[in-house]
């Protein structure tokens, strides 16, 4: 006589919920990773994207989570932690660079200062005996970096020409803006002792009539010297 053995189904649907665990666990622990992050829960990140990495070692998405590894540990005040995180980053992707539109200049000068870049060296380099008549070298200066124009550059009051590195130019339009508004100010002062009447005049018309004209002229000038200052922002400033 054989005996027969037939699954319960609440044995097969055990198997199931495991099976589905095993093919979702690697992305539902990489999503609770990016959405920890996302959440500024650094801490957290930190130790979930560790966790994570095991699994995107070779895959696609192996470069993008050691970036935000060592951000996580960085914010997590983990920075030697995120400076060793950063050297494993370089030895993976030489290529990688921070995306200067994401992360702060303060953070990417941190890891650059830490962790200079050393150019590689060609393979099989064959080195020349140096040439005794050869000229003495010459110096050659490398080209400055491109820079990029900021959208904060349009600020008013000089702000945009003092954050592009132009204090000359913002000081002159600070100046000329911070006049034309004290000048409206003491137009509408002016207008204000002037005491208008029910019947649409001043009681001191001299008063009213040099209020108006301040305050057109300021006006005027102000809106001028604004838009100017807007033309030279996007004109002649390129920030880091």
């Amino acid at each position: 006589m054989h005996a027969c053995f037939r699954p319960s189904a609440t044995l097969l649907r055990v198997s199931y919920v495991i099976a589905l665990l095993l093919v979702a666990g690697p992305a539902d622990l990489h999503k609770r990773a990016v959405d920890s992050f996302d959440r500024a829960d650094f801490r957290r990140a930190a130790e979930l994207l560790q966790q994570d990495l095991q699994q995107q070692i070779g895959g696609r998405l192996e470069q993008k989570t050691r970036e935000l590894l060592v951000l996580a540990l960085y914010n997590a005040g983990r920075k030697d932690e995120a400076v060793n995180a950063y050297k494993t980053l370089l030895e993976r992707f030489p290529d990688y660079r921070f995306n200067d539109d994401e992360v702060l200049p303060d953070t990417i000068a941190f890891f650059e200062t830490r962790v200079p870049r050393v150019a590689p060296k060609p393979p099989d380099a064959i080195q020349a005996a140096p040439d005794p008549v050869a000229s003495a070298p010459v110096e050659l200066k490398a080209a400055p970096p491109q820079k990029r124009f900021h959208w904060y550059y349009l600020v008013p009051l000089g702000v945009g020409q003092f954050l592009a590195g132009s204090p000359v130019r913002g000081t002159i339009f600070l100046v000329l803006q911070a006049g034309f508004l004290a000048m409206n100010l003491a137009g509408y002062y002016a207008l204000y002792n002037a005491q208008a009447l029910p019947d649409g005049t001043f009681d001191n018309a001299a008063s009213a009539r040099t209020g108006m004209l301040l305050t057109n002229i300021a006006f005027g000038g102000l809106m001028g010297s604004i838009v100017a200052g807007i033309i030279d922002a996007a004109a002649f400033e390129r920030g880091p």
